[in-house]
């Protein structure tokens, strides 16, 4: 059981078939949302952009190309992750080589008030990135509810 995920997942900031051309774009809409709902300050979308040109976050997989933007707590209100399932890839450039970019198709936004929980919650996304099989239904779900539960483990 994935208890951070859990926690800080709601079908409130879960994206499908979110429609971006660049990375930026990406950033920009999730970032948005969570602004929006003043689960972020007004500095999270700035601060999310300057971190991902300083340290960029895209991942590759076995199967995928996936990206987990975030920046520092005092740029928090509540902890939350939003979830975008990309329309069509973007490109992010990849957190191992920044020369390097990758086809992203999944990204995990982190927004985390409290220090000490990003090792945890990277910690279970590592599980979810290693799992084939769920990232399979994570891209393929229609809807908000139904990706929830796969990535908590209620399916």
């Amino acid at each position: 059981m994935l208890s951070y995920l859990s926690e800080l997942i709601s079908t409130e900031f879960i994206f499908i078939n979110l429609k971006a051309v660049t990375d930026v774009e990406v950033l920009l809409t999730l970032s948005s949302h969570l602004e929006n709902a003043n689960i972020v300050k007004n500095t999270f979308k700035q601060a999310v952009l300057e971190r991902e040109q300083l340290t960029p976050t895209g991942l590759i997989t076995k199967i995928m190309g996936v990206a987990i933007p975030h920046t520092d707590i005092e740029h928090v209100n509540k902890s939350v992750i939003a979830i975008g399932v990309l329309a069509d890839p973007v490109l992010f450039r990849s957190m191992e080589d920044p020369e390097k970019k990758i086809k992203t198709e999944l990204v995990f936004m982190l927004a985390l008030r409290e220090s000490f929980s990003h090792l945890n919650v990277l910690k279970e996304l590592i599980e979810v990135l290693q799992n084939e099989d769920l990232l399979k239904k994570i891209v393929s779900c229609t809807t908000p509810d139904e990706l929830r539960n796969y990535l908590i483990g209620r399916c």
